[in-house]
């Protein structure tokens, strides 16, 4: 099981970034449904916070962005170290296709920054 740390870096070092309106916004227990928020400066200490709560078996959530686009979603990093995303930030739909999602979009910007990390587990969600 990788690090959120290692997988958050490799994102952000990508394109990708924890951004959602100025603020960092994270889930640390799914269970809860808690958002919290804080300012783009604390995100190590975020990741960190992260990280303890999936080593005691949480799933938790970090909401991100790619590039200016402020289009995005949740990546959720469940306890069995599997990745979730969710395209739930001003979703990129397909041209030809309006009403769907244009996953090519999301892989084409999440997958290069996980493989080299050797990914064992991603799923990718269209959940409201």
């Amino acid at each position: 099981m990788k690090p959120i740390g290692v997988m958050v870096e490799s994102l952000v070092r990508s394109g990708w970034r924890a951004d959602d309106d100025g603020l960092v916004r994270f889930l640390l227990d799914h269970d809860e449904g808690e958002w919290n928020s804080t300012i783009p400066a604390d995100l190590e200490s975020v990741v960190s916070r992260m990280e303890s709560s999936r080593s005691a078996g949480k799933t938790c959530s970090l909401i991100m962005a790619w590039g200016s686009s402020r289009t995005g979603g949740m990546f959720m990093f469940a306890q069995n170290g599997d990745l979730v995303f969710v395209p739930n930030v001003n979703r990129m739909a397909r041209q030809d296709f309006p009403m769907l999602i244009n996953w090519e979009w999301y892989f084409q910007r999440i997958l290069p920054a996980l493989i080299p990390l050797g990914l064992e587990g991603f799923e990718i969600s269209d959940m409201p």
